[in-house]
């Protein structure tokens, strides 16, 4: 009796369609990888946030009124939160990496901020935050924090954010500090 598959052949044809599968997925995948390069290049070049301060100069130990807001956004529907490293001893690094190391102050977006609203008019209040930060020499000083978009526009009750759910933006502004009293 003949049999009715011939293993053989079916195990040949098996084995090529899975090379052809897995060449179609690395191609596809290759291509896509490309492509999601290509556009965060292009997007680098675009402006995501603007940061706005009162002044270039401000007198030693006074508040330096600043905000920032939140041009192109990442997430559909999002908020931001701005975060200040305060701690002169040690930078933020522009990567982030010492984020938990130094110490921050925390400025949620005008949403949340309904005290400075009235400072601020035709922008977003769920892209726009409010900020200030005092400085105790004189000379040359950089403001170093980041924005931190989150999607939907609530902040999570215990202010825990999934990594996907957020974007980061680091930014620095040099200030100069003067010792006149005005």
């Amino acid at each position: 009796m003949k049999p009715i598959f011939n293993i053989k052949r079916i195990s040949f044809h098996i084995l090529f369609m899975a090379y052809v599968g897995m060449a179609a997925y690395f191609i596809g995948c290759r291509d896509k990888e490309q492509n999601e390069t290509e556009s965060n290049e292009e997007n680098k070049e675009q402006v995501v946030f603007e940061i706005h301060t009162s002044a270039d100069t401000v007198t030693v130990n006074k508040y330096l009124r600043c905000y920032a807001y939140l041009k192109k956004s990442h997430f559909k529907n999002s908020g931001i939160i701005v975060y200040i490293a305060n701690d002169d001893e040690y930078s933020l690094k522009q990567n982030l990496s010492n984020e938990y190391d130094v110490a921050m102050d925390i400025f949620p977006n005008l949403s949340h901020d309904t005290i400075n609203q009235k400072w601020i008019g035709q922008y977003d209040f769920d892209k726009t935050a409010v900020f200030g930060r005092k400085f105790k020499s004189v000379g040359k000083d950089t403001i170093r924090g980041y924005i931190l978009e989150y999607q939907n526009k609530e902040l999570p009750m215990d202010s825990v954010f999934k990594s996907e759910e957020v974007k980061k933006y680091y930014f620095e502004k040099e200030i100069y500090v003067d010792s006149s009293q005005n």
